[in-house]
């Protein structure tokens, strides 16, 4: 049987080599039997695909019948026995397929080497790459979660840089380019049917752009075209801000930080700064006080009525002194 390995063993005995093989059973001649004796044959099938099967077949030698003749169930007296296993694919049992590995090598300079190993067919693969290996200034790619529509074997270069000299060009009103990210391999588009990337980002990097969280945005280069990513804030951990992003497949990538989208927060400041204005309507508050001080300027406690009674008594004055 090509590309099949059998091994048949009596009692522990390789008896390969003189037992019959075919592709329908295994046939051993055992003789010097014993009446009343115990033995066993086993078969072992292997496959080049690593699936193996076994058949064991255990007998006792009959001791002859005391008042009857031997039934034709019953082993030959004289001490022979023929004994058959079937053999063939129906006696394989597949074994349990390996479980998917990752093996992440660290190239440098902003370089991982990437080999998925028995992924599924479906099955999401977790690359956490190692802290630090893929760092472009304030940025930094710590993982990336791909799904595969196949089952099979996947390798990936990725590599990590401020200011590529390969990337494509990206349009400026995008925002400016925080960091890089590249994912090659050789397989087509059509074998990853999704990707997560996720991405740190230092609080001194934003501030560098004059952006926020809220004008950060992931895009992916595809078709001749950077295309903005659906872009999320996942956490804030010691200064610095996680985000992720998902993309439909895998290529170049650059974080953008928008300034203008930042600069659009502090447009309230002037409503605040309006404030200021109700002190001063505030202040005119006072405006009636001199009035009151003009008021009361003269003798305290006397006022407007002493002014009149000065004017009534030199009118009264200067009339007496005509009739005089």
């Amino acid at each position: 049987m090509q590309g099949v390995r059998l091994v048949v063993s009596y009692d522990g005995t390789d008896v390969t080599t003189a037992a019959t093989v075919t592709s329908r059973y295994v046939e051993y001649d055992a003789t010097g039997l014993a009446n009343g004796s115990s033995h066993d044959l086993d078969v072992t099938v292997a496959d080049d695909a690593g699936n193996t099967a076994s058949e064991t077949v255990s007998f006792t030698v009959a001791s002859p019948p005391s008042s009857s003749s031997p039934s034709s169930s019953s082993p030959p007296s004289s001490g022979g026995s023929v004994v058959r296993t079937p053999t063939g694919p129906t006696t394989t049992t597949p074994s349990e397929p390996p479980e998917p590995s990752v093996r992440l090598t660290s190239l440098g300079d902003g370089r991982v080497g990437v080999t998925a190993s028995h992924v599924r067919a479906s099955e999401p693969v977790d690359l956490s790459f190692p802290a630090g290996d893929l760092a472009a200034g304030g940025v930094t790619f710590d993982g990336l979660v791909v799904t595969f529509p196949a089952a099979g074997d996947y390798n990936l270069s990725v590599s990590a840089t401020a200011s590529p000299t390969d990337a494509p060009p990206f349009d400026a009103d995008g925002g400016s380019p925080l960091g890089y990210l590249s994912v090659t391999h050789a397989f087509g588009d059509g074998a990853v049917s999704g990707a997560t990337l996720r991405v740190t980002v230092t609080a001194a990097a934003l501030d560098a752009s004059a952006a926020t969280p809220d004008g950060v945005t992931l895009y992916r280069y595809h078709d001749g075209t950077w295309t903005p990513l659906s872009t999320r804030l996942v956490a804030v951990e010691n200064g610095t801000d996680v985000f992720e992003a998902d993309s439909p497949g895998l290529s170049w990538f650059v974080l953008a930080a928008n300034g203008e989208t930042t600069a659009s927060t502090p447009t309230t400041s002037p409503t605040e700064a309006s404030t200021p204005t109700t002190s001063s309507t505030t202040a005119s508050t006072p405006t009636t006080s001199p009035t009151t001080t003009t008021t009361g300027s003269g003798s305290p406690g006397f006022g407007v009525g002493l002014a009149v009674l000065s004017l009534v008594l030199a009118a009264l004055f200067v009339r007496r002194r005509r009739e005089d």
